[in-house]
């Protein structure tokens, strides 16, 4: 009997700590990290449901994220001329909600680079593959170096759902940022050219110093 207790005890452990553990994760990536002055790069955003209960088709039906960075002037979100304006959304398809409190000209400027409030929901949830396994992409976006410097991406306000109505939250830790697995940190340099002003520059006052 004490046997058999223990097994039990031992079976219930692992999984609740294996539902413990269990999250939506998100990360970005960027196809260029270093960017020149004028250099566009896209942006991808990726969700995982890594949970023992996302398999087959119980994968995510809805997620909801926002994209802060902690500096502007550095880039800016370019303009696209598709459906979903400034941003693609990829899954889960098809979706009913596309972006809701974004836009070009919203308080989310598209001169920081920062993506506010954009979600999706699959329109039937019957059954969806989305981050079941590994990172699906979810959406990306394009942005354009406008000024030397650094940013750093970071996310809030993350959710998601899977088919089965299991729910996701950054507000109680199974919704989280992969910052170690993202591309999350951009950097700005001068044009090659400007450089090579520079450095002219730079030669022409020595010698005029070396003259005197």
């Amino acid at each position: 009997m004490k046997k058999l207790v223990l097994i039990f005890s031992v079976v219930v452990s692992v999984l609740f700590s294996a539902h413990s553990y269990a999250a939506l994760v998100f990360k970005i990536t960027s196809d260029k990290t270093t960017l020149t002055l004028g250099q566009t790069t896209t942006m991808h955003v990726w969700g995982w449901a890594n949970d023992p209960l996302a398999t087959g088709t119980n994968g995510l039906v809805d997620w909801e994220l926002s994209l802060n960075v902690d500096n502007s002037g550095i880039v800016r979100i370019t303009k696209n001329d598709n459906i979903n304006g400034d941003i693609t959304i990829l899954a889960p398809a098809p979706y009913s909600t596309l972006v809701s409190n974004w836009s070009y000209s919203s308080v989310n400027s598209p001169k920081t680079g920062q993506v506010g409030g954009v979600n999706a929901l699959r329109d039937p949830d019957t059954e969806s593959t989305t981050g079941i396994g590994t990172y699906t992409e979810l959406f990306q976006f394009n942005i354009k170096a406008i000024g030397e410097g650094a940013i750093t991406y970071s996310m809030t306000n993350m959710l998601g759902d899977l088919v089965d109505y299991t729910a996701y939250n950054s507000g109680n830790g199974t919704a989280l940022f992969n910052a170690n697995g993202s591309d999350n940190v951009l950097t700005v340099v001068p044009e090659p050219s400007s450089l090579v002003i520079l450095s002219g520059l730079w030669a022409a006052g020595f010698l005029t110093r070396r003259k005197r």
